[in-house]
């Protein structure tokens, strides 16, 4: 059994840089190894005074312009359809039998996130939490003069909510898979190469957990090298408030950078099934 200690934090930051070779010797001390950590995951305000992305309901196009290292990059995007599930074998719907298939091998045989079992079914994730799988139905048309590398893990599934003039906003999980993607490799399954003009549609695959985590303790013990997780404070999944971001460039310019959440110029509704 162990002795709990809290810390409350919204995020857990890797230490790293300049901080690393001084604090090491501490990762080996008995109270590093019995430290937990109180973690908290809350909605963030964008705030009244600063331009907020266009609400974009799904069927509905919206084109988005981005300023990155090599200029700047116009796409148009479109949600067609969402299926949210706890079966993955639901991806069927929305793509070829041999897509499923490649998909299906790629997680199962590839990828070490050991997401879904032989049978097509969600495994919990490695906080042990339950999990469903998203599919989003999407066209992507490049509005550029020469072909460009869309990377899906640059969008994000969100919840969007209000409070009086406020936009509330919370970043679940980033996409992590496409249906035909440019390469069935650990770095080429969230890319697709889309020609100058062409309009693709494709499927979009990520995963979130069955219901909002609020708070939850988290210690990882460097002895075990295993990390563990208690105290979950959980609520409802808010079905009808889940939104897809369009931020499509990791690093992008602009007056304020357009890092992070506020870089994005619009938000995509998903309607799921």
């Amino acid at each position: 059994m162990f002795d709990f200690t809290e810390k409350e934090d919204r995020k857990m930051a890797a230490i790293s840089n300049d901080w690393l070779a001084p604090l090491t010797p501490e990762f080996a001390k008995p109270y590093y190894r019995e430290l937990y950590k109180k973690v908290k995951e809350e909605y963030a305000t964008w705030g009244t005074t600063e331009d907020k992305p266009e609400l974009v309901q799904q069927g509905d196009s919206c084109t988005v312009s981005l300023s990155g290292i090599e200029g700047t990059s116009t796409l148009t995007f479109q949600v067609e359809n969402t299926i949210l599930s706890d079966d993955f074998n639901d991806l069927k719907k929305f793509t070829t039998e041999d897509s499923y298939d490649k998909v299906e091998n790629y997680l199962r045989s590839v990828d070490n996130d050991n997401r879904i079992d032989k049978d097509g079914k969600l495994n919990t994730d490695n906080k042990g939490m339950e999990q469903k799988a998203v599919f989003i139905k999407l066209r992507v048309k490049n509005e550029n003069n020469k072909a460009y590398e869309f990377c899906i893990s640059n969008l994000k599934i969100c919840c969007i909510d209000s409070q009086d003039n406020d936009l509330l906003y919370r970043e679940l999980s980033e996409l992590d898979i496409l249906d035909t993607p440019d390469a069935w490799t650990r770095h080429g399954t969230n890319k697709i190469t889309i020609q100058p003009g062409e309009s693709r549609e494709i499927v979009a695959i990520g995963f979130i957990n069955s219901e909002l985590i609020n708070r939850y303790y988290t210690k990882y013990d460097m002895k075990e090298r295993k990390a563990y997780y208690k105290d979950f404070v959980t609520e409802e999944l808010p079905l009808d408030k889940l939104y897809m971001t369009t931020r499509f460039i990791d690093y992008s310019g602009g007056d304020k950078g357009n890092k992070g959440f506020r870089g994005n110029k619009a938000l995509l509704k998903l309607e799921v099934e």
